[in-house]
C-alpha cells in the first residue's frame, strides 16, 4: 500500500521540513510540494529530501477548460484555496502515474496521526492498507493545538496539548482597531479536517479539505486517526500566517465570508501603526492561553461537581516520531 502527500506552501521554511519528515516516517513514499509565491528558504529547506518533488503552484493555464476544476479556475489569481485545488488535482495525476494508491492532503502546519500516543514507522500506510475496499476516502478530524507558548524550536515535537471540542471554547478578544472586545467561539482554525483519497476513484478536490465524485456526489468515507492543526501556535507563526493573508479578500471562494476573527487578525498584523513588539504583546494577551486558562480547560468536571471530559487532550505521538527520527529515547509517559 503506497501513500503520497500533497501540500501547497508559501514561506514555510520553519514547518515544512519537519512536517514532511514526520509523514515520511509514517509511510508517505512521495510528497508533492507546490511553492505558492514563496520568497524565503522553503525550497532550500527540503530540496535535498529524496522523496520530495518540488514545483511551482499550478497556474490556471495548465488546466484551462478543465470542467472538473470549473469551481476553482476563475479564482486562481485571488484565492490561495483555488490554487491549492489545482495543485491537488495535479498531484493526483502525478501520483497515479507513479502507481501510488492514496493521496493525503495537508497544510504545512498540520500533521496526520493514526493514534494520539504512538506513531511507529509506517503507521499511516498500515492504517490505509486496512481500510475496507469499498471506502473511497478517509477523513481525519481536527484537533487544534492549544496556543500556550510564544516560541518553539520544533512546535510539532513540543506542543502536546490539543483542543478537542470546539463547543467548549469561547473567549473575548480585543479589537484594537475599533477599541472593543469581540467574542471568539470554537477553534481559531478549521474543524473540517483533511482527507486521504483512494486514487483508483474518479474524484475531484472540491476544497483542500474534501473530495467528491466527478458527478458531485459524496464519496464513501471512513473516519480515522486525527489531523493535528498547529494553528498560530507560536508568535512567529501568528505573524507569518496573517502576513501571508494580507492580500486575501474578505470572502473565501464562492463569496463565503472569511471568519470575523481571521479578518481582524489580518488587519491587526498588517496595520502600520503596530510594531512587532506591540504584536507580540497582543499575541500573549489575546491569542495565547495563560496557565490559569489551561488549568480550567484540563478540569475533569463542570462547576467542580459534574464529571465531564477535559476540553483538551494530551497528544504525544509526534514527539515520539521526532525522538525516533533523532535516535533518542522517549521517557515513559512523555
Amino acid at each position: 500500500m503506497s501513500v503520497a502527500l500533497a501540500v501547497t506552501v508559501r514561506n514555510e521554511q520553519d514547518l515544512l521540513r519537519p512536517n514532511l519528515l514526520h509523514h515520511h516516517h509514517l509511510g508517505v513514499e512521495q510528497a508533492f510540494v507546490y511553492l505558492d509565491r514563496s520568497t524565503d528558504g522553503t525550497r532550500a529547506s527540503v530540496e535535498a529530501l529524496g522523496f520530495v518533488r518540488l514545483a511551482a503552484s499550478v497556474g490556471a493555464a495548465r488546466y484551462a477548460g478543465c470542467e472538473a476544476l470549473a469551481h476553482a479556475l476563475p479564482h486562481v489569481d485571488t484565492h490561495v484555496t483555488a490554487r491549492q485545488i489545482l495543485d491537488i488535482w495535479d498531484a493526483m495525476a502525478q501520483a497515479r502515474a507513479a502507481g501510488l494508491a492514496w493521496l493525503l492532503v495537508v497544510d504545512a502546519d498540520e500533521l496526520v496521526t493514526p493514534a494520539l500516543d504512538e506513531a511507529g514507522p509506517g503507521a499511516l500506510r498500515a492504517l490505509l492498507a486496512a481500510v475496507p475496499a469499498e471506502v473511497e476516502c478517509v477523513r481525519f478530524p481536527t484537533l487544534e493545538a492549544l496556543q500556550r507558548g510564544e516560541d518553539y524550536a520544533n512546535v510539532f515535537a513540543e506542543a502536546t496539548l490539543f483542543k478537542r471540542d470546539p463547543g467548549r471554547f469561547r473567549r473575548r478578544v480585543k479589537d484594537p482597531l475599533r477599541g472593543r472586545l469581540v467574542t471568539a467561539r470554537g477553534f481559531y482554525g478549521h474543524t473540517v479536517g483533511k482527507s486521504a483519497l483512494r486514487l483508483s476513484v474518479d474524484a475531484v478536490p472540491r476544497t483542500p479539505h474534501r473530495f467528491a465524485a466527478r458527478d458531485g456526489s459524496a464519496l464513501r468515507a471512513a473516519t480515522a486517526g486525527h489531523l493535528l492543526h498547529y494553528y498560530c501556535c507560536s508568535f512567529d507563526a501568528f505573524l507569518a500566517k496573517f502576513r501571508r493573508f494580507s492580500d486575501h479578500p474578505d470572502t473565501h471562494l464562492w463569496q463565503v465570508p472569511v471568519e470575523p476573527l481571521k479578518r481582524l487578525w489580518r488587519d491587526v498584523v498588517n496595520h502600520p501603526g503596530f510594531t512587532e513588539a506591540d504584536l507580540r504583546a497582543y499575541y500573549r494577551a489575546w491569542v495565547a492561553f495563560d496557565e490559569r486558562a489551561v488549568r480550567r480547560l484540563r478540569r475533569p468536571t463542570w462547576l467542580g461537581i459534574v464529571p465531564r471530559p477535559p476540553a483538551v487532550v494530551e497528544v504525544t505521538a509526534p514527539r515520539r516520531v521526532f525522538a525516533a527520527l533523532a535516535g533518542a529515547p522517549v521517557a515513559a509517559g512523555a
